[in-house]
């Protein structure tokens, strides 16, 4: 995913990711690819713009550079219909890159003015 959003022009993902070793489940080693906050200049594409980059909240997980470069051994989009939402102004992502990867797997494309967060649902409140 990084190098094919690299392939884009207007991409800031590579610039934003920080590498930090990670111990997986299973004892082996790679190497976590959080985005971080101060290195964004864009914002994270799983947040709203309004929201502050220091209450960005953590992830469950580490998102690998194994995660990120593994190919599917059977393409679910080879028999499976499926749809893409683009946001048009994500940065992180750029839209062409969003495109490239619908159209590869022949999805049914609906594009949206917004940032990479529109897919992403509003956060429960949290009593006080």
């Amino acid at each position: 995913m990084v190098g094919l959003s690299g392939k884009f022009l207007g991409s800031t993902l590579g610039d934003a990711l920080r590498s930090a070793p990670v111990t997986l489940p299973d004892g082996s080693r790679d190497a976590d690819l959080p985005i971080e906050p101060e290195r964004s200049t864009s914002g994270s594409p799983l947040m709203s713009p309004a929201t502050p980059r220091t209450s960005w909240p953590s992830r469950s997980g580490p998102v690998t550079t194994a995660a990120l470069a593994d190919e599917a051994s059977e393409p679910g989009w080879e028999n499976i219909p499926s749809w893409a939402v683009v946001a048009t102004q994500a940065r992180n992502i750029p839209a062409r890159a969003q495109i490239f990867m619908a159209q590869h797997a022949h999805a049914h494309i609906t594009r949206v003015r917004a940032s990479h967060a529109v897919s992403v649902p509003a956060p429960p409140t949290s009593p006080r």
